[in-house]
């Protein structure tokens, strides 16, 4: 007889699976801790690409655009984003945004499986649109970490195409106007589909 015959393995009995399945209790939050922990816990401002008629409200936001186009990128024509295409990469787009409570800074795109590429953004006084050296190069994949430079990877693997967020790692103080500038990096050769696209889904400042 082995072990395993004199000790039967002990199967965890799911409460929640019986017949009157038994749950536990739900946490309670006064009216008090609702209203801290749920409904003010963070401002948020940003700019929403994804309204199909939203355009006013984010168009005097854009300080310069080289490359990027407003429209519906998918074959329902119904799933909105700021879209750029270019192998060569270099397409640019600097936003006005002014700085929230906490300092930071989440950008909303897309990723996808093919066809997608990557971007960088960077954080820069408000007169200062020149393109940065990353833009230009090949050479910005990979582990390379900077402080001041936030990649945005428009591609993984899996077979489906879904909204993604970054947090950027640089901060911006509360009250101040900076322009958050996105630039489509080279094509990698190495992925093996000929296009470049990235889509830009909206930018939060909390």
């Amino acid at each position: 007889m082995s072990y395993n015959d004199e000790h039967p393995a002990r199967i965890e009995h799911d409460f929640t699976a019986d017949t009157e399945p038994r749950l536990r209790d739900p946490i309670y939050l006064s009216p008090e801790e609702d209203n801290f922990y749920v409904h003010n816990s963070m401002e948020v401002n940003g700019l929403d690409f994804t309204d199909p008629s939203g355009e006013e409200a984010w168009r005097d936001s854009i300080v310069l655009n080289k490359g990027w186009s407003f429209y519906a990128d998918n074959a329902d024509k119904d799933k909105y984003g700021i879209n750029t295409n270019n192998v060569l990469g270099k397409s640019h787009i600097a936003l006005s945004i002014i700085g929230g409570k906490h300092g930071l800074i989440e950008i909303s795109y897309i990723m996808s499986y093919e066809n997608f590429g990557d971007s960088i953004a960077w954080l820069s006084a408000p007169d200062n649109n020149v393109l940065h050296h990353l833009c230009n190069s090949k050479q910005y994949f990979g582990t390379q970490q900077r402080p001041d430079v936030d990649r945005l990877s428009g591609n993984w693997k899996e077979h489906a195409s879904i909204p993604t967020v970054t947090i950027l790692k640089q901060r911006i103080e509360v009250g101040t106007n900076k322009n958050l500038h996105i630039c489509l990096i080279p094509h990698n050769k190495s992925r093996k589909w000929k296009e470049n696209k990235f889509t830009l889904l909206a930018v939060r400042i909390y």
